[in-house]
C-alpha cells in the first residue's frame, strides 16, 4: 500500500525558504571573503573626471571608473563630461562614420527614394547587410539596413544612388560617391566638428575616417531638419 502523501504547513514553507535566504546569503558572503578582488583594468593620474585629473582630485584607484579602453569620452544629454581619456586623440572611427552617412542621406532624400546597389556595393566586403548587386529598396530600407546590420553595402549604396542627387555627373559611381562624401564633410563643419574628415561613407580602415571626440559627440546630439523629421521618427 503507497503511504499518504505528507501535507506541507505554510509553517514549513516559510521555514525553508528562510532557510535557503540564510544560505545564499553566508554563501556570497564567503565568496567575497575567499575570492581575491579584482584589480581595476587601467586608472591612469590624466585620466579627466568630471573636467579634472584623478591626480588633481586625489583619487584612489578605487574611486575612478574601471576602464580599459584607450580613448574615452563619456558625457550627459545636457552636455556635462563625466571622464575623458585621450578624448583629442586623432584615430580611425570605423563605423561611427555610418551615422553621418544616414545624417546627410535624410536630410538630401526622401525615405521613400529609390535605393541601388551596385556591383561595387555588393562587394564592398566586411559588415554586411547581404544586399546582391541589382537589388533596389527605398532609403528608409535601407538606413535600416545601414544602422542594424552596419552593412558596409547598404552604406556604398546609399552613397551612390543619393549622392546622384548632387554629383554634377550623376552617370559616374564614383563622382556620386565622392559628392556624397563632400556632403558628409560640409556637415561636420556645419556642426562644429574641425578635427574629423570623412573619406567614404562606410568608415573601412583601408582609408580611414579621422575624427575627434568633439566631431563624435557633435554628430550623435544632431537632430535631422524638419524636414527630415519623417525619416527620424521612422528609425526610432
Amino acid at each position: 500500500m503507497k503511504k499518504p502523501l505528507r501535507k506541507t504547513e505554510p509553517h514549513q514553507v516559510r521555514s525553508t525558504a528562510r532557510f535557503s535566504a540564510v544560505a545564499s546569503a553566508s554563501v556570497a558572503l564567503a565568496l567575497c571573503v575567499a575570492v581575491p578582488a579584482t584589480a581595476f583594468a587601467d586608472v591612469r593620474q590624466d585620466d579627466q573626471v568630471a573636467e579634472k585629473t584623478v591626480a588633481d582630485r586625489g583619487l584612489d584607484d578605487s574611486q575612478c571608473p574601471d576602464i580599459a579602453a584607450e580613448r574615452v569620452y563619456v558625457v550627459g544629454q545636457d552636455g556635462t563630461v563625466y571622464f575623458q581619456r585621450n578624448d583629442s586623440d586623432t584615430a580611425p572611427i570605423a563605423s561611427v562614420t555610418k551615422v553621418m552617412t544616414a545624417l546627410v542621406a535624410l536630410e538630401n532624400s526622401s525615405l521613400d527614394y529609390t535605393v541601388t546597389v551596385s556591383e561595387t556595393a555588393a562587394n564592398i566586403g566586411e559588415s554586411s547587410a547581404n544586399l546582391q548587386e541589382g537589388d533596389t529598396m527605398t532609403l528608409e530600407d535601407a538606413l535600416k539596413a545601414l544602422m542594424i546590420p552596419s552593412g558596409n553595402d547598404a552604406a556604398q549604396a546609399i552613397a551612390e544612388s543619393v549622392g546622384a542627387q548632387l554629383a554634377d555627373d550623376p552617370s559616374n559611381p564614383e563622382n556620386c560617391t565622392q559628392a556624397f562624401v563632400d556632403a558628409m564633410n560640409a556637415k561636420a563643419v556645419e556642426l562644429g566638428m574641425e578635427d574629423t574628415l570623412f573619406t567614404n561613407p562606410h568608415g573601412l580602415d583601408d582609408v580611414p575616417e579621422l575624427g575627434r571626440r568633439l566631431g563624435g559627440h557633435a554628430v550623435g546630439r544632431h537632430r535631422p531638419s524638419d524636414a527630415s523629421s519623417q525619416g527620424k521618427e521612422s528609425l526610432r
